[in-house]
């Protein structure tokens, strides 16, 4: 996956320009959360932030942490059924 990518080369970086962009991508589908996470956990232990963009990211510990869970249901809206997907969480460790 392209954007996977993406995140990866940016973690490697380790370029304090990216944490925000890579904070919001914490919202998108799940791989790329999982790709964004693991870029922002890398660059929190690269020693090239300063204390604000570490704190930026620690912040964010929770949402990196959650377990990832999935659900798969169907919802009857008016006449028609409709195939509903849910996923939340990450699940990437993240060490202190």
């Amino acid at each position: 996956m392209e954007s996977g990518r993406a995140a990866e080369a940016l973690g490697r970086i380790g370029d304090a320009r990216a944490v925000e962009p890579l904070i919001r991508a914490l919202a998108y589908e799940a791989e790329i959360r999982k790709d964004a996470a693991r870029a922002l956990v890398r660059m929190y232990h690269s020693g090239r932030l300063d204390e604000t963009e570490r704190a930026l990211i620690l912040a964010q510990r929770g949402r990196i942490t959650q377990p990832y869970s999935t659900s798969e249901e169907t919802e009857l809206r008016g006449y028609d059924e409709v195939y509903l997907h849910r996923d939340s969480g990450i699940g990437v460790e993240f060490p202190l």
